[in-house]
């Protein structure tokens, strides 16, 4: 009777445990056929992208959403370079400050340098920044401002110096951070250096459960040893009905 009991507890606690992990293992299966063809889907060398997902890794990927108008085209600044339109032009360290246009020439204006270019986007030569850090580039009697809080300083464009400056209390006008075209973003985000991340480690980590950190992982051993219970129950219920000879009842 006592057999019975047990038998009959083993099966109910088998078919459960079968249904728990029933989904878990369908995934680590097609996760591991993915692996296994992910040079052939070109997995292994493709970079993630994703923001939200290269988080989980610890990855920040700078996003390209503003810049400065000038006339009718865009400066922007991504991963250390400076961009007109979608176009790479110069090296920009740090922030770009701002960016303005006065008759034919521009000016860029990073932490590390200014750049002059002309009013179709070609550099003519990076100048020296201001002497002290700035926040904001604008333009006051015919001239380049840069500006901090407590001061000023006029661009010689002849020279390439900095002169520095009470600062105006009126009459400048201060290029202004807008939100870059969807246009624009799109194909910047497509020039951003590679996160490091591929889709095969992604898979990867995702067939280990290393993905999710520690419960993950052990999350991962809980499935491999239901698993292994549900194996042996399955085993020795196989094994008892194989060696239990049917009544017959005369």
């Amino acid at each position: 009777m006592k057999r019975k009991l047990l038998v009959k507890k083993l099966t109910h606690w088998h078919r459960r445990v079968g249904a728990l992990i029933a989904f878990l293992v369908v995934f680590v299966a097609l996760s591991g056929i993915a692996i296994n063809h992910s040079h052939d889907l070109g997995w292994d060398k493709r970079q993630l992208q994703w923001p939200w997902l290269l988080s989980i890794y610890g990855v920040s990927m700078p996003q390209p959403d503003s810049g400065f108008k000038v006339n009718d085209h865009w400066l922007s600044a991504l991963n250390g370079r400076l961009y007109w339109n979608e176009r790479d032009l110069f090296a920009c360290g740090g922030y770009l400050q701002g960016a303005i246009a006065l008759d034919q020439i521009v000016v860029a204006l990073c932490d590390t340098q200014a750049i002059l270019l002309t009013s179709t986007g070609q550099v003519i030569e990076p100048l020296a920044p201001p002497p002290q850090s700035i926040i904001q580039v604008g333009a006051f009697q015919q001239q380049i401002l840069a500006a901090n809080q407590e001061q000023g300083f006029l661009l010689d464009v002849d020279s390439g110096s900095w002169e520095g400056i009470t600062l105006p209390e009126s009459g400048v006008i201060w290029s202004k951070k807008a939100p870059l075209p969807a246009s624009i973003k799109l194909a910047l985000n497509s020039q951003r250096q590679p996160s490091g991340i591929t889709w095969e480690r992604v898979l990867l980590d995702l067939h280990s459960g290393r993905l999710f950190g520690a419960f993950g992982v052990y999350m991962a051993d809980l499935v491999a040893l239901l698993l292994v219970v549900s194996a042996l129950s399955g085993w020795w219920l196989w094994y008892r009905r194989l060696h239990t000879k049917p009544k017959f009842k005369h």
